[in-house]
């Protein structure tokens, strides 16, 4: 399905070292493209001589830049996707726009017994995927995209009783 709604989604996750996890993520960035959606990576628009010239702390740049966005992705597996989630997660407003997949063998670990509650209680949608099976046979990135589908629906309906509102 091509919407008509363009979304701005910010996907977060292992960097290029990241093997088959970062693969899928360029993947997943790939399609939300060719869905019509603009998609990013964080550190592809927050350089490090962005950082050094702004002089912001990298957590408050993500920060701010992700709240910019209308939606959110991560691929909680790399400490630097870990801690975005910790810090995003706790916050009402972008916990209700994000979406954390996570590999299902960490549902005992600390982030999914502490911050993924919070992150839940806010309505934020976690998606705990089978590792490696779901990466490797598109199953998360399906279901990523079949939520972003959701997500551009709802701005749909949002928009159009808008209209004639006083």
């Amino acid at each position: 399905m091509r919407t008509t709604i363009r979304l701005r989604i910010l996907i977060l996750g292992p960097g290029r070292t990241g093997g088959d996890i970062y693969v899928k993520r360029c993947q997943i960035r790939d399609i939300m493209t060719q869905l019509g959606h603009e998609a990013h990576f964080c550190e592809e628009l927050l350089t490090p001589d962005l950082l050094q010239r702004s002089g912001l702390n990298l957590g408050v740049a993500e920060y701010v830049q992700a709240l910019t966005y209308d939606y959110i992705i991560c691929l909680m597996a790399s400490p630097g996707s870990v801690g975005e989630v910790h810090d995003f997660a706790r916050n009402k407003k972008m916990a209700a726009k994000m979406m954390i997949c996570v590999d299902g063998k960490h549902k005992g670990g600390y982030s999914a017994q502490s911050v993924i509650r919070i992150f839940e209680s806010y309505n934020g949608k976690i998606d705990w995927f089978d590792y490696p099976a779901d990466i490797t046979h598109c199953h998360l990135a399906s279901r990523v995209v079949e939520h972003i589908e959701k997500i551009a629906e709802r701005k749909q309906w949002e928009l159009a009783t808008q209209v004639g509102s006083p």
